[in-house]
């Protein structure tokens, strides 16, 4: 048999005299006995169903030769006397045989990737935070408090609508110049935002550079598959983890001292010349292959981009964001505006699922990605940490700021216990799972130590001292920091190569909708205790207190009232973190239906093969 397939010619290792050996992994466990030398070499799947050949025949035939042997030399193989055909291989082990025999960069050059890639990250994560204390001189500039809104929610609207698209342009165009693209958009977004006459430019422009961290976001994860083994992901993914925690606390805290120093347009400057030594880095060392699909015709492209289902998708998601910002803000939860906005936006989202389904592999989201067990409890898990982290930090700060009376540069400080837990955490967690092999025992772990710190901030009360509100951080921090980038990693794990962008972008889409949707929430539960209380202590004007920040209630609060208007405050705070404790509590749900799956390989002590480790429970 001289046809056999060139993937059966590249599965085999050649060995001494005139037999094929070296047979796989699967192929050991599996040997059945066969006359000397028939099969030798053949793969398991093949030597499990094959017939008694001539002697010398199908040496070094794979099952995949049924496929492409031809004419009369074709033969169909078949298992017993059934007839039935033979079974495929499963999805995980063809990801790890993927895996094990792609041919990654030199050292030297992962290096130099990585570190673009994770300062690409650390820009994306700070450009959303750095803004939060610049926004008072921004306005006094502008003239523009009713846009206060639009500076953060232009950026969280463009960069987290758009990330699903993303995934699905990144398996049909070069990941690398999509990336490039995409950083030069969000570094466009910035010099825009920089030089801004007018409070709508500058909105402008930050839609601008939300859309390209859209794709910075995808693009960061798809270009880690390219450089780096599996087993080696996790800690990639746990180093994202880390530099997005550095940047979102050390955010407001540099956006306070450029503002004070040299003026708040440098918050966006800042960006442009770290951003465009990682990409000419990029540009330079990045070589990435052209997926699969690139072959493919423009006018079939533009078709599998989905059109239809885009359409509906990101007007979708941006009618339910808006409802959620505006409502309880600038209208009532129950004002016709936020009502037909949720009404429109259910609607847009329920026909772009009508649409995935009916499309499939050329949905946004083929359903059989989002079917995958691990990809979907990934997702609801990823919302629920997301959730939980980005409430902690933000009503912290509003904590220290208003209950004890600090700035706001000073409430960035006293959260660090919290940012070098969660870094700690994250290096922690991807280490061992590189080490060890398996990520779900931190998904399961992750989420009651991150419930147990939660509880323990709804023990807050005016007097908490630091060894109580440090430690307290810290236990949150690491419970949070081991978990939260661990559905990545079984996105990876799970899906095959070309469809690794789309459930990085599942993953990342969550914890960009988790803030979206939970904030409010948070912050209808904070408004609502806050007034509420508030009403009990005699003499208070509740508008006159609703209406200053948290670092001004010492200014126009009376002296006489203070206890109360403080104990106020941090009733409503520990209130709000309960959305923290039940959030990290939830997550626990989808972490108990993540598959047990093994990221790791290990040596074949007789032939000196990689082969995958067992999975457990798949």
């Amino acid at each position: 048999m001289t046809d056999a397939s060139c993937e059966t010619r590249e599965r085999v290792e050649k060995s001494p005299g005139n037999f094929m050996a070296g047979p796989s992994y699967e192929t050991r466990e599996r040997m059945e006995e066969f006359p000397e030398n028939t099969t030798s070499g053949a793969s398991s799947e093949t030597r499990e169903g094959m017939d008694k050949f001539p002697k010398n025949t199908t040496s070094g035939v794979s099952y995949t030769a049924r496929d492409s042997i031809s004419g009369s030399d074709r033969i169909d193989l078949y298992t017993g006397n059934s007839r039935d055909p033979l079974p495929l291989p499963s999805p995980t082990d063809i990801t790890l045989a993927e895996d094990r025999d792609r041919v990654y960069p030199p050292t030297s050059q992962v290096i130099l990737i990585m570190a673009s890639l994770l300062v690409s990250m650390f820009l994306v994560a700070l450009d959303r935070m750095i803004i939060a204390t610049a926004i008072p001189r921004i306005t006094d500039e502008f003239r523009s408090l009713s846009d206060v809104g639009w500076y953060a929610s232009a950026f969280m609207l463009a960069g987290s609508a758009p990330i699903l698209l993303f995934g699905k342009i990144y398996t049909f165009y070069s990941p690398k110049w999509l990336l490039l693209g995409a950083m030069g958009m969000f570094e466009i977004g910035n010099l825009i935002c920089g030089v801004a006459p007018t409070s709508n430019t500058l909105i402008v422009g930050r839609a601008v550079a939300g859309l390209g961290a859209a794709g910075i976001f995808t693009g960061c994860v798809v270009g880690v598959q390219h450089v780096l083994p599996l087993q080696k992901r996790p800690m990639a993914m746990g180093l994202f983890g880390t530099v997005f925690a550095i940047a979102s606390i050390i955010g407001p805290l540099l956006g306070g001292a450029l503002t004070d120093g040299i003026g708040w347009r440098w918050c966006f400057y800042v960006n442009l010349p770290i951003g465009g030594v990682a990409m000419a880095v990029l540009a330079i060392v990045l070589k990435l292959p052209a997926p699969a699909a690139a072959e493919t015709s423009l006018k079939k492209k533009l078709w599998q981009l989905d059109p239809v289902g885009t359409i509906c998708f990101i007007p979708g998601i941006c009618c339910i964001l808006l409802a959620l910002q505006w409502g309880g803000n600038q209208y009532p939860w129950d004002d016709g505006v936020v009502i037909a906005l949720f009404v429109v936006g259910a609607l847009l989202i329920i026909v772009f699922a009508c649409v995935q389904i009916w499309l499939q592999d050329e949905a946004t989201v083929p359903p059989r990605i989002i079917k995958k067990r691990s990809v979907a409890s990934g997702f609801c898990f990823s919302l629920c940490v997301g959730a939980s982290l980005i409430v902690c930090v933000l009503y912290l700060a509003i904590y220290f700021q208003s209950v004890k009376g600090v700035s706001a540069v000073q409430s960035g400080i006293d959260t660090i216990p919290l940012l070098f837990a969660t870094s700690f955490g994250a290096i922690v967690g991807g280490s061992s799972v590189s080490r060890f092999g398996y990520y779900a025992p931190f998904m399961l772990a992750g989420p009651p130590i991150m419930a147990v710190g939660g509880g323990l901030l709804t023990t807050f009360h005016v007097n908490t001292p630091p060894s109580q509100w440090i430690g307290y951080q810290i236990i949150f921090g690491l419970g949070c920091g081991i978990c939260m980038q661990q559905p990545s990693v079984a996105a990876q794990r799970v899906l095959s190569r070309k469809d690794i962008a789309i459930g990085s972008a599942l993953m990342m889409f969550a914890q960009q909708l988790s803030g979206s949707v939970f904030v409010p929430i948070a912050q209808s539960i904070f408004q609502n205790r806050l007034v509420h209380t508030l009403s009990t202590v005699p003499g208070v004007d509740i508008k006159a207190i609703a209406g200053v920040g948290a670092t001004d209630l010492r200014r126009i609060v009376p002296p006489a009232q203070m206890d109360g208007v403080l104990k106020a405050f941090n009733d409503a705070l520990v209130a709000t973190f309960f959305v923290v404790t039940v959030a990290s509590g939830l997550a626990i749900l989808p972490a108990l239906t993540v598959e047990w799956l093994s990221v790791k390989v290990k040596k074949d002590t007789t032939g000196g093969e990689k082969i995958p480790m067992e999975d457990m429970g798949a």
